[in-house]
């Protein structure tokens, strides 16, 4: 069976240092396997290595037919802004893991920091419900288009 690689390039010669940069790739791939897990809250989540514009959009759909009130977004890399800008317009949360920043060696050293920051980025997704709050606000925007378009009918056929 042929490993999956992560994307992640470790240098480390400390042998000390290993089994922490081991952890760290296992638990990388579990975020990668868990891809459409539900969690307390109806918080559900991804995890990606590059993103673009088709990428958010599918996700997007992913979280509406879920009926989510949450959905976050992993990212081995970090994305340009302009795409983060696109997903929390969507409502949908945005995060690099910071693999490609000066983070990273932090993040090889002590994996538990890694941790730490996905679960407190989860628990932060969880509160803020940002993807049922934009639905709700796209919502209120098409019934107010809806009526604006029934009273124009109404007038059309009255006068």
């Amino acid at each position: 069976m042929r490993k999956r690689s992560t994307g992640i390039r470790i240098k480390s010669s400390d042998k000390d240092k290993e089994w922490k940069i081991k952890k760290l790739i296992q638990l990388c791939g579990r975020l990668s396997a868990m891809r459409r897990i539900s969690l307390p809250g109806d918080v559900r989540f991804t995890c990606r290595k590059r993103l673009g514009t088709h990428e958010i959009r599918a996700e997007f759909g992913k979280a509406f037919d879920l009926k989510v009130v949450s959905y976050l977004i992993w990212s081995y890399i970090t994305p340009a802004q302009r795409i983060i800008d696109e997903a929390k317009k969507l409502g949908l949360d945005l995060v690099p893991l910071g693999f490609d920043t000066p983070r990273r060696a932090d993040l090889i050293a002590r994996p538990e920091n890694l941790q730490a920051h996905i679960s407190n980025t989860l628990e932060a997704s969880r509160r803020e419900e940002r993807f049922a709050k934009a639905l709700v606000k796209v919502g209120k925007d098409v019934a107010s288009k809806a009526s604006m378009l029934e009273l124009y009918r109404d007038e059309k056929e009255r006068g």
